[in-house]
């Protein structure tokens, strides 16, 4: 006979009722003005919380009595969160640097000190800051050649050289690309300055002497009166006698009645001229002026054309 055993009823029975859960109501970005009560969820400094009590004004990170952490921000957010800033190692921890303005490069300051932000201007000046110098390669970093003299023109010594600054020779416009002398193409030259005139007087103040073959000659002109002394007329021109007008389209006239003390600069030509020998052409003035003094400046060139 089999035994059937049997167990006595339950006297009691206990049942637990599971606690209210009430879902995160998220509210964006923290605002110090906004009264947050208990499961609001807010985002702050790159990381995310959950209120626990009901509060106003107090920051999540450093509240941990209203605020319960959610979501950590990364380590590098918790430097800087700022778009375009830069981390670099400080002294003892990371630091950023604040992003600056359109076009400034960073520059580091050497072990010990911090980069910073400098102008692109200020990076060449570190090079060199002299005005109307050219920056070159040198043989192992970049360097700068200090301004010529007046009149001089830069030459190319070669690849392994640096350049140089040249003075061209008497009737070149250019030591490096003047073709010789008696090819087309030959070009020559030649000025003067703050010569004295005599009113309505021509006087040639530039001879330029052109050898046998065909040329145009041009030219330019400059008054250069005495504060008190008024201009009346004005002739400049390139002429093949000397202290004579030349004649179109070599020649540059006017007949305005200019203020006391103020100057002209003008150009002149080109004319053709045609020369069997060497010959001189003149940049003749021509100044009708009044009450005081008046020089003049002029200046030639020629090119052979064949």
């Amino acid at each position: 006979m089999v035994g059937i055993t049997t167990f006595p009823p339950f006297a009691s029975a206990t049942l637990f009722a599971l606690p209210s859960l009430t879902p995160m109501q998220f509210r964006g970005a923290w605002d110090p003005t906004f009264t947050y009560v208990k499961n609001d969820g807010v985002f702050f400094n790159g990381s995310s919380y959950i209120c626990i009590a009901n509060n106003i004004a107090q920051e999540p990170d450093t509240s941990p009595p209203f605020w319960s952490i959610m979501a950590e921000a990364s380590t590098l957010d918790s430097i800087s969160t700022n778009p375009g800033d830069i981390l670099f190692r400080g002294n003892s921890v990371w630091q950023s640097l604040p992003a600056s303005i359109t076009g400034d490069v960073l520059q580091t300051n050497g072990v010990g000190s911090a980069p910073s932000w400098v102008t692109l201007t200020a990076l060449i000046d570190s090079i060199c800051s002299t005005r109307g110098a050219v920056l070159f390669r040198g043989s192992t970093v970049w360097s700068g050649l200090n301004p010529g003299t007046t009149g001089q023109t830069l030459q190319t010594n070669g690849a392994g050289a640096d350049p140089t600054w040249v003075t061209p020779a008497t009737g070149d416009t250019s030591a490096a690309t003047n073709p010789p002398a008696g090819t087309i193409g030959e070009t020559l030259t030649n000025a003067a300055a703050a010569v004295s005139v005599v009113s309505a007087t021509p006087k040639t103040i530039v001879t330029l002497s052109i050898t046998a073959g065909h040329w145009l000659v041009w030219g330019y002109g400059v008054t250069n009166p005495a504060g008190t002394t008024t201009t009346r007329f004005i002739s400049f021109s390139a002429s093949s006698t000397t202290n004579v007008i030349g004649t179109a389209p070599a020649i540059f006239q006017d007949t305005s009645a200019w203020a006391a003390g103020l100057g002209l600069t003008a150009n002149f030509g080109p004319k053709r001229f045609d020369f069997t020998t060497t010959t001189n052409v003149f940049a003749v003035a021509d100044i009708g002026f009044g009450v005081s003094t008046m020089t003049c400046d002029m200046g030639l060139w020629a090119l052979r054309i064949f």
